[in-house]
């Protein structure tokens, strides 16, 4: 490339009424939780990246470089891919391999408590516990139920 700027205009990609991205080519259904790609957005650490095909990905990489491609990204079936600043792996047409982000969530575990006030039953959680040992020993016998959860990284 010799220092030679590359320049390439990207699809126009528009939100349509439904919340689904058209690109003249058609409708391409997204998932509520995912969000387009933007390199700022993932380096706040708050955002997990994924394939529009939802693969999961193992490492990524911005190279500090002017091309069309700058991003490097490894998926965990080892499988390296590289990508426009914005995600975009075919320039031409939206894929299945284009990233999203997704926020990421944090797994907590809590003792649940059953309850009978009046005529009705419910269920008591007072506290999440980032593992299942931090969990006070008088919450864990028979009248409390302990599982894992996910809850939204804040």
């Amino acid at each position: 490339m010799n220092g030679q700027r590359i320049s390439k205009t990207l699809p126009s990609l528009q939100m349509n009424s439904s919340g689904q991205r058209q690109n003249g080519r058609g409708v391409i259904k997204m998932s509520n939780d995912k969000i387009p790609f933007d390199v700022e957005k993932w380096k706040s650490g708050k955002y997990d990246v994924v394939t529009r095909d939802d693969r999961k990905m193992l490492s990524c990489l911005v190279h500090e470089v002017e091309c069309l491609y700058p991003v490097s990204v490894i998926f965990n079936d080892n499988v390296h891919r590289t990508y426009t600043l914005n995600g975009i792996f075919d320039t031409a047409m939206l894929t299945d391999n284009d990233l999203f982000l997704i926020p990421k969530k944090r797994k907590v575990w809590i003792a649940i408590r059953k309850e009978k006030l009046e005529c009705d039953k419910f269920y008591v959680c007072s506290q999440a516990y980032d593992s299942k040992d931090q969990i006070p020993k008088e919450s864990q016998c028979d009248a409390y139920h302990i599982t894992e959860v996910e809850l939204p990284d804040e």
